[in-house]
């Protein structure tokens, strides 16, 4: 983003990362204290695999695991401003991609990891592409974290 005016010693590990952090209140605090409220969303389309359908990783931090992401949805919304406060059935009905997680949690459960219904535009600038939307998790009609997707 900064040109050739910036190094960095980090090699891209391919694919896609959005760093979801919990919605803040008017007051700057967080609204919730769920396990998936910290922690990254890293998409993947494995070039080597007979389906094209795109694997997604929850990844925890700070020693958060998951105990079970059943009852949680996915937003990819059309646009990347975390300022967006529309209802949630508006920003459901006008949602790039809406998916139910089904993760499998690995035995750490710090892990969880889900092949998505198809294969997701991992690009910018496109109609489909989502690098630079905002991502959702939602529960019980809430949103309980967001962040932007960015190449990883």
């Amino acid at each position: 983003m900064c040109g050739d005016s910036c190094t960095s010693t980090r090699l891209s590990s391919g694919g896609t990362i959005a760093v979801l952090r919990s919605p803040h209140d008017a007051t700057g605090q967080p609204v919730t204290n769920e396990p998936v409220a910290s922690c990254d969303l890293l998409f993947d389309n494995p070039t080597k695999t007979a389906s094209a359908r795109t694997r997604a990783v929850l990844r925890a931090r700070d020693g958060v695991s998951f105990d079970s992401l059943k009852t949680y949805f996915m937003l990819i919304h059309r646009d990347g401003d975390l300022r967006t406060r529309a209802s949630m059935s508006d920003e459901v009905r006008t949602a790039l991609h809406a998916i139910e997680l089904k993760p499998a949690v690995d035995e750490h459960q710090n892990h969880a990891l889900m092949d998505l219904p198809g294969a997701l535009d991992l690009n910018v600038g496109t109609e489909r592409g989502v690098i630079g939307r905002r991502v959702s998790i939602v529960r019980g009609g809430e949103r309980v974290a967001e962040g932007i997707i960015g190449y990883n």
